[in-house]
């Protein structure tokens, strides 16, 4: 029941996406980097409070950390990822870039899907999603 509820979250994420993403004055670039920032905010602050958290069973505020951070990785760069490369790359070679950009954050997904549960089990949860907020970092700098 909560894993459908926190998956909900991606619905509002997905209508408050569109509605900035046609907003002129924000833009599409900006929306990715303001969608980072938010996405490593999120992680750093579940590295910070996770621990603690579940040692003391707050389940509430950890679903609410949980749905946080499902709200920011769906929001924003969920939808930009699909826009900017159709936008970005020269209309000769613009379906082999997009091919190639869709392929590479496939790859990526791969290797963060199965590198978490063996990180967190060598370094702890507070370590892995505070390495995940890194690579939100480095988000921002693409």
């Amino acid at each position: 029941a909560v894993s459908a509820l926190i998956n909900c979250i991606a619905i509002p994420a997905a209508l408050l996406s569109m509605r900035v993403v046609g907003d002129d004055g924000l833009g599409r670039r900006n929306l990715q980097t303001l969608s980072f920032f938010l996405i490593a905010v999120s992680y750093f602050i579940l590295s910070v409070f996770f621990g603690n958290l579940r040692a003391m069973g707050a389940t509430t505020s950890l679903v609410m950390l949980f749905a946080l951070l499902f709200f920011c990785l769906n929001f924003g760069a969920q939808m930009t990822t699909y826009i900017l490369p159709q936008e970005s790359f020269p209309p000769d070679v613009r379906a082999s870039l997009n091919g190639f950009a869709a392929a590479s954050g496939k790859a990526g997904a791969v290797v963060g899907a199965y590198s978490f549960a063996p990180m967190a089990r060598m370094h702890g949860l507070g370590t892995t999603f505070a390495t995940c907020g890194i690579f939100g970092v480095i988000g921002l700098a693409s």
